[in-house]
């Protein structure tokens, strides 16, 4: 039910096809890059081990200078060290680490979320080409 109640909400929202799971690509890159870190306000926390995000992961990873976005998820799989930021969903840690292409575009989004101007404009281009929009 809760599944069914989630696709009716996102149909509703213009972010998937009606009657199936297909993302409308263009709506959901619109509500990743002006509507998720107002919707999604990130939650920073003291620094620990965790898995790389927003400018510690691929693509931003050793392309965006200085400490602006340098984020862990915190987890005990991770190698990484780092302010900690909370992912947008508890399983998105566990998801990640199986699947690179979902690690990236997470990655992107809490850029996204947490970087200044600069990471931002950075993450919005790596996202479209991740989402092949635009």
């Amino acid at each position: 039910a809760e599944i069914s109640n989630s696709l009716r909400r996102l149909h509703n929202a213009e972010l998937v096809i009606a009657g199936g799971h297909e993302p409308i690509r263009q709506n959901l890159f619109a509500f990743c890059v002006h509507g998720v870190r107002f919707v999604f306000a990130a939650e920073t926390g003291r620094p620990q081990r965790g898995v790389g995000t927003a400018c510690l992961a691929p693509p931003l990873l050793g392309h965006v200078r200085g400490d602006d976005g340098e984020f862990v998820w915190p987890s005990p799989d991770g190698t990484e060290r780092g302010p900690s930021l909370e992912p947008l969903h508890p399983c998105a840690v566990a998801a990640s680490l199986g699947s690179p292409p979902l690690h990236r575009k997470l990655a992107l989004v809490d850029a996204i979320r947490v970087g200044n101007e600069r990471t931002r404009s950075a993450a919005v281009k790596g996202l479209a080409k991740e989402m092949g929009v635009g």
